[in-house]
């Protein structure tokens, strides 16, 4: 098991300045190479007693110098419920424990227990408003906290909003989040419907419980921290469909939290000076704005079929050239009706659409190669081109130079001609 990054330090400064590190107890921690934890997988892994591993030789490991392995450190559940007899060396144990708690409320809390911590609020709270999602996977690493889910219905942003706020309270009431390890039976009497867990994939004996105090209770050997003040703040940074009926969720906690906020604020702000209305109607000025942005895109797409369909030629040395500029619409319209002007006879055809598509095509009786002309053009719109020699068509990302290429296609089939 690796060590803990903070306390692991702190823990070796203590031994080797001669101090007694008999209170520095690394809680919840976690192998940091597991960055994918399937939800609901709690496993023990530690001796929690006197044996090798167990809390007495790392407290011995402690005062020889070689620092502490993170590790779980409660005990279970049946040796020290309300009103169980214990010995005296679980009762000193158990007094460690509680001075290890006062302790670490010091410490500097790790993102990763932060973000793990957070996703456990962040889930029991989006699922408490879709009902029936559930958890499939987390990732945690740097700059990446990801929160795959199952929920056959459809996500919104006001249903994240609500879960949102729901999860914030949570944080801002300070619960308390805590482990238990106990066996499988005795897990499933204690918490019974209340946990949720992938019992499939739950192989050891001894399972490891992490409890956020009246809210979620789920099996994890994931790194904690002790309340869920620790956590600070949660946001929800974007959500999408990955596949039918699965969901990925991107989230951020703590101080990069009230960052993403504060930023999309100040963005959400400047859209709102752009769209010159105010934020108690911004949202229904995008949508008429959006609306009206589409019956102007219909109107130009019919417009543009009507010029396409009465399209004019330009007679080039006997040959009938062609050529135009159009918007909106779908490009096999283009390439169909290049296909059909070029069946006339002695006949070339050079048209565009301003996403920046073209398609050039020439008659049977005609000898040349449109491919060589039409790559030209591609070419200065920074793209190419492909087809038969006969019909061809291509493009490029410099759309607003479109009809510059149409006219320099045109300039070098007249050298042809």
């Amino acid at each position: 098991m690796a060590w803990g990054a903070a306390l692991g330090t702190q823990a070796q400064k203590t031994a080797s300045e001669g101090e007694e590190a008999d209170h520095i107890l690394a809680l919840q921690g976690a192998d940091p190479r597991d960055e994918v934890w399937p939800p609901g997988t709690g496993h023990l892994g530690e001796d929690l007693g006197g044996g090798p591993g167990g809390v007495k030789e790392q407290l011995s490991g402690a005062r020889q110098g070689r620092g502490l392995p993170r590790c779980d450190a409660r005990l279970s559940a049946d040796r020290l419920s309300p009103g169980d007899p214990a010995s005296s060396d679980l009762r000193a144990e158990a007094n460690e424990i509680s001075q290890v708690m006062g302790f670490l409320r010091g410490m500097p809390v790790s993102e990763e227990a932060r973000a793990h911590s957070g996703e456990h609020v962040l889930f029991q709270s989006l699922s408490r408003v879709f009902r029936g999602m559930e958890s499939v996977k987390v990732v945690l690493g740097p700059g990446k906290k990801q929160l795959f889910v199952r929920y056959s219905g459809e996500i919104d942003w006001d249903g994240v909003l609500e879960a949102e706020k729901l999860a914030n309270r949570v944080i801002r009431e300070d619960r308390r989040i805590r482990v238990v390890v106990g066996d499988r039976e005795e897990v499933r009497r204690r918490y019974g419907r209340r946990l949720r867990g992938r019992w499939d994939l739950i192989k050891d004996k001894q399972i490891r419980i992490v409890e956020v105090e009246n809210f979620d209770y789920v099996a994890c050997k994931g790194e904690h921290v002790q309340r869920t003040g620790e956590i600070g703040f949660i946001v929800v940074k974007g959500f999408r469909k990955t596949r039918r009926g699965e969901y990925e969720i991107q989230f951020e906690v703590g101080e990069r939290a009230w960052e993403y906020a504060l930023e999309s604020k100040r963005l959400a702000m400047r859209l709102v000076e752009i769209l010159g209305t105010t934020p108690e109607i911004a949202e229904e000025t995008a949508r008429n704005l959006r609306e009206e942005a589409q019956r102007l895109r219909r109107s130009l797409r019919e417009a543009s079929k009507r010029a396409l369909e009465n399209l004019k030629y330009e007679e080039v040395r006997g040959v009938r050239v062609y050529s135009g500029v159009f918007e909106g619409l779908d490009r096999r319209e283009l390439v169909k009706r290049a296909a059909d002007l070029r069946k006339e006879g002695k006949t070339v055809v050079v048209l565009g659409d301003l996403s920046g598509f073209l398609v050039m095509g020439r008659s049977d009786d005609l000898g040349f190669n449109v491919i060589p002309l039409l790559e030209k053009g591609c070419r200065f719109l920074g793209g190419r081109c492909g087809g038969r020699e006969k019909l061809a068509f291509g493009g490029g990302f410099k759309s607003k130079d479109l009809r510059e290429a149409v006219d320099l296609i045109k300039r070098e089939l007249t050298k042809i001609l």
